[in-house]
């Protein structure tokens, strides 16, 4: 028996040294086997360590693990105490077992010793092992804090590598440049939220006299949202060079979201074609906010005349719209983050408000024109966060 306390420090101290040269969870129990079987003379012992609230056998000396599976652990364990460090366990049907030494953090149970053969270990004896089995297990449960530190650490990087590399994807659907000839005047912003958004604008020309533009919004935001908006844009500018009809371009989209989304995510787009000779717009509405079309003064509003992309596997049947542009006509495109923020009462900025916005200036430039919109929601919202994307895009056509 080694109950001299020096010769105890000198094992406390081999098992912190063992410890910091990082033995491995098996080469320190071993250490512990060798502590109870050549300094106390306990020839057999096994653990049992706690997993999910569930205890399993981590290590068995006498390789007993086909009695031990008929014992009644599970029921045993459960009545185990903080402060009950020296167990008898003597009629509880665990034989060849005759003490408990249970290893606690706080409240919970991290193992308990099972000791075979202990009749000559003494209450000094036991709160000895006791505390070597608390110095092997709370650094057991360091190691596994660390690691669980590292992997979100490292899951966290990921996840910010994800973020950059999609909120670049982002910026790159906005158009550089988008040309003010042909007797169109252009201009966009846009405003996120958060790092990665799923908002999208666009507009260039695809044919001789003829420009296509494009609103778009997808439901939820985040990495999803901006590969999908991304795959959205690449198939949009692709159809908009061969596909002259609006309703077949909206049918291929759809299928092109639900095959990514899965039923998960939908877009709402306003897709539009000028033609610079007849002056003619067509236009389609897939469940996008209404863009404001005014011409000759008057305002007209240009409401969905089918579901957003992604929503059902066949769009219903709708009829692309036709609209001859006077000159100094001005279409404006957005998304409901303009209309949806909130000041710092709660108060909604609305449809009516940007509508009045629009109509008492749409005589400004195109440039000046969304500088005051933005100047407009920035006093809105003062220092309250956004709560959703903004984009915006508005065109005159002279």
């Amino acid at each position: 028996m080694v109950r001299n306390p020096q010769q105890r420090l000198q094992v406390v101290l081999q098992v912190t040294k063992a410890i910091q040269d990082n033995y491995s969870r098996n080469q320190l129990l071993k250490f512990l086997e060798s502590v109870l079987k050549n300094h106390l003379g306990i020839d057999g012992f096994a653990v049992y360590s706690l997993r999910n609230q569930k205890p399993y056998l981590e290590y068995d000396t006498a390789n007993l693990a086909p009695q031990l599976a008929e014992m009644p652990l599970a029921d045993f364990l459960n009545r185990l105490e903080p402060n009950d460090d020296l167990v008898e366990i003597l009629g509880e049907g665990l034989w060849p077992f005759d003490l408990v030494i249970p290893v606690f953090h706080k409240t919970s149970l991290l193992a308990a010793l099972l000791l075979k053969n202990a009749g000559n270990i003494d209450a000094d004896d036991a709160n000895f092992i006791l505390s070597l089995a608390n110095i092997l297990y709370v650094s057991f449960e360091n190691k596994l804090m660390t690691r669980e530190y590292a992997r979100q650490r490292s899951e966290q990087a990921a996840l910010s590598r994800q973020l950059e590399v999609a909120a670049s994807l982002q910026r790159q659907l906005f158009p550089k440049e988008m040309s003010s000839g042909n007797g169109i005047e252009v201009d966009g912003f846009f405003r996120t939220h958060a790092e990665v958004g799923g908002d999208y604008y666009d507009f260039f020309q695809a044919q001789p006299h003829q420009f296509m533009f494009c609103m778009a919004d997808v439901s939820g935001k985040g990495v999803d949202a901006a590969f999908l908006m991304s795959n959205f844009q690449a198939n949009f500018r692709t159809l908009s060079v061969y596909e002259s009809d609006l309703w077949k371009m909206a049918q291929i989209l759809n299928g092109k979201v639900n095959d990514l989304a899965n039923g998960d995510k939908f877009i709402t787009c306003f897709i539009g074609r000028y033609n610079t000779v007849s002056r003619t717009l067509d236009y389609l509405n897939c469940g996008h906010n209404a863009p404001m079309l005014l011409a000759n003064g008057k305002m007209q509003l240009l409401p969905a005349n089918t579901v957003g992309l992604g929503m059902l596997d066949v769009l219903p049947p709708a009829v692309p719209l036709k609209a001859i542009l006077p000159q100094q006509s001005v279409l404006v495109c957005y998304t409901d983050g303009a209309t949806d923020l909130e000041s710092p009462t709660g108060e909604r900025f609305g449809e009516a408000a940007l509508q009045e916005l629009i109509q008492d200036n749409h005589n400004l430039a195109i440039a000046d024109l969304n500088a005051l919109v933005v100047r407009k929601l920035e006093h809105f919202r003062r220092d309250f966060p956004y709560r959703d994307d903004i984009a915006f895009l508005a065109c005159r056509f002279n």
